[in-house]
């Protein structure tokens, strides 16, 4: 099952991108500190596998499905080797201690995200350089949804779509006077 371990492994090893943005510290309304577009495709992909494992696929999906992983693991492999060849052996140090120390402070998802590509330094060409293998890597994942999507049941899609759709924080409540 080498696909699988590929695609699951995938998220992590990505999340060693960073965006200007995130170094800047700005934040967009609601959601904290952005991350880079290659950790979000990431991020996008381990919701859907994390996402798939809910599912109860019969026989003829979960062939589906692999024949689906087999596709998506030569582009996803390609994606990181690029991004393997653009951050260098500095970054990827930084990246490995930052995830691990981020991991076992509990932390995964965007926080995860946040505190690695706030330990990576990159400079503007290898932020643009990652900027477009990000839009190759929202491609795959996309692509690889859409296949999903087709062999599933309009029950399963709905399952599929609720366990992708993050729960939304509840605002703070005013205290009763």
């Amino acid at each position: 099952m080498r696909t699988a371990s590929v695609l699951f492994a995938l998220p992590v090893v990505a999340l060693l991108t960073a965006s200007a943005v995130a170094q800047e510290g700005k934040k967009q309304k609601g959601k904290g500190v952005p991350i880079s577009p290659l950790s979000q495709a990431m991020l996008r992909m381990e919701q859907l596998t994390d996402a798939l494992k809910t599912l109860d696929l019969n026989e003829e999906q979960k062939e589906k499905l692999a024949q689906v992983k087999e596709t998506v693991e030569p582009k996803m492999t390609e994606v990181v080797e690029k991004i393997g060849e653009v951050i260098g052996e500095e970054n990827m140090k930084a990246y490995k201690e930052a995830a691990e120390k981020a991991k076992a402070a509990g932390k995964k998802g965007r926080q995860l995200a946040v505190d690695v590509e706030a330990a990576v330094k990159l400079t503007d060409e290898q932020k643009g350089k990652l900027d477009e293998i990000a839009k190759e890597a929202q491609k795959v994942v996309g692509g690889m949804r859409k296949k999903v999507e087709a062999m599933l049941t309009d029950e399963q899609k709905e399952k599929l779509q609720a366990a992708m759709t993050p729960p939304k924080r509840e605002g703070k409540k005013k205290a009763d006077k």
